[in-house]
Parts: C-alpha cells; structure tokens; sequence
C-alpha cells in the first residue's frame, strides 16, 4: 500500500498509529530504533506535536514534516527504508528520495507529486514496491500471516479506491492485540474524500 511504502520512504508520514493503546495514551511517533537517529530536542518537538490532541491530524502532519525535513540530510540517510525498497531500481530510490526531501514543497504537494511519480512508473515496478503483506516497513513483520494475506487480497482489488483500501486495513490494523500495534510504525491519518 503507497501508505506503508511513503511512511518510510518519506518519514514525516510516520505519525499517528491506527489505533491508540488501550491505556489511551498516545503510540510513540517513531519505533524506537529510528526515534534514535532524531537529535533528542527535535524529537521532543516533534513528539508534543504528535501528542497535542488540540491539533488536526494535516496539522500534525505539516508541523512535523516540517521539523523532518529541516534535518541533515546525513540524518535523513540514516533513516531505515521499508524491507524491499532495495529491491526498487536505483534511479526510483533515488527519485522517492529527492521528493520526499524537497524542502521546497509543502507536505500535501510532496505527497501529490509522490503519487503521481507512483502513478506514472510501469506495472512491474509498482510490484516491487513494499506492500505492508509483503514485508512493508519495520515492525510489519509482526503481523500474523492471515492479516497479511488480507491485506494483499485489499491492496490487490482494483475496484476499491484508495479511501476504502484505507479504511479496511485500518478495520484490520485495528483488531490486532495492543502488543502486536505497538511494534507496527505508526501511519497518516485517513485519505480526504
């Protein structure tokens, strides 16, 4: 799911979990081991912006990509990409990179224009990009295999749209046990109509 693959390859989408913890209180914005590359003060920025329930989930979104982005690229090349991105031709990468990181669009026009790159590459390259039942980003893998294979069956229907892939994965996403959504990466909040 382009969802999956632009938390990673664009790592200010990765933001809210689907579902908080049982005990309310908000999921950490990062798994801990990319927490980790974040200097500590832009962290804790970035973490009372995802934890500021006065503020809209766009928002959120736009505030703390902007703190993303303003990072070293060095930083920024630290950052895990999803299992499988590797597999992406180089020029791809290279080309998620460069938009992902263009400080020059704001977040909705970077995601737009992601999109439309994804939109305009050949079928047998769409295959290769990490689908959340295919390994998907760190954490992913701890997902029992039939709501993996559910996944895929929603990622793989051509006659939903991407709002309603949305919303039934997060159906899924959301019945998993609390351990198992504590270890996944945390995803952007529903796609407008």
């Amino acid at each position: 799911m382009l969802i999956y693959l632009l938390a990673l390859a664009v790592p200010s989408v990765v933001l809210t979990q689907f579902a908080p913890p049982p005990t309310g209180q908000m999921p950490p914005l990062f798994p801990p081991h990319i927490a980790a590359l974040i200097p500590a003060d832009i962290l804790a920025k970035m973490t009372a912006i995802h934890e500021n329930n006065a503020l809209p989930p766009q928002t959120k979104h736009e505030q703390i990509d902007d703190l993303m982005i303003s990072l070293p690229i060095e930083t920024l090349d630290k950052i895990p990409p999803p299992p499988g991105f590797e597999q992406l031709p180089k020029q791809v990468q290279e080309t998620f990179k460069k938009l992902s990181r263009d400080r020059a669009m704001p977040w909705s026009e970077r995601q737009a224009a992601i999109r439309r790159f994804i939109d305009s590459l050949p079928a047998e390259i769409k295959e290769l990009i990490p689908m959340p039942g295919a390994g998907g980003p760190p954490g992913f893998e701890a997902i029992p295999i039939q709501q993996r294979a559910e996944i895929q069956m929603i990622e793989a229907n051509p006659n939903m749209s991407f709002r309603d892939r949305y919303f039934k994965i997060k159906q899924i996403m959301d019945s998993l046990p609390a351990d198992i959504r504590s270890q996944l990466p945390a995803a952007p909040p529903p796609p407008p109509f």
